[in-house]
């Protein structure tokens, strides 16, 4: 990653300093988009990064990332994303089954007797809990 300015020079953006390649999927295109980070995980240019194919007897030859190192980019993020979705879905899981025992216990649940299949395909059904979590974050 290219050094940044100042007095004080952030390590992880100087020559030389681990980079990490992450992939995004484009959802207008359908296309993988690469986007390169630094250790502390802010954005950087990927022009700057030198890959360990890269011909040392070239001078300013970067290397490029190959179909390997893309393919385990991706297995190793979408290990990473499964596992926080799951984390996600959990304390979800956990809160709303939590909500439903207070709810029973001090008579405020509301009636459900009225409600659909239609009702839960909503996007407003989890609305409460959207709003919990907010009120919750201040």
């Amino acid at each position: 990653m290219p050094s940044n300015t100042g007095s004080n020079p952030d390590p992880a953006r100087q020559a030389g300093a681990a980079a990490f390649i992450l992939p995004f999927l484009n959802r207008d295109t359908n296309v993988i988009e690469w986007k390169a980070y630094d250790s502390n995980g802010n954005e950087g240019s990927a022009a700057f990064i030198k890959y360990p194919n890269a011909d040392p007897t070239i001078p300013g030859d970067l290397g490029f990332m190959t179909m390997a190192q893309k393919e385990a980019a991706i297995a190793q993020n979408d290990a990473a994303e499964r596992q926080r979705c799951a984390e996600w879905n959990d304390e979800l899981a956990i809160y709303l089954a939590r909500r439903q025992v207070f709810e029973a216990q001090h008579g405020t649940a509301p009636d459900a007797s009225g409600l659909s299949e239609a009702d839960f395909k909503t996007p407003n059904l989890l609305q409460p809990f959207f709003d919990a979590m907010r009120d919750n974050a201040t």
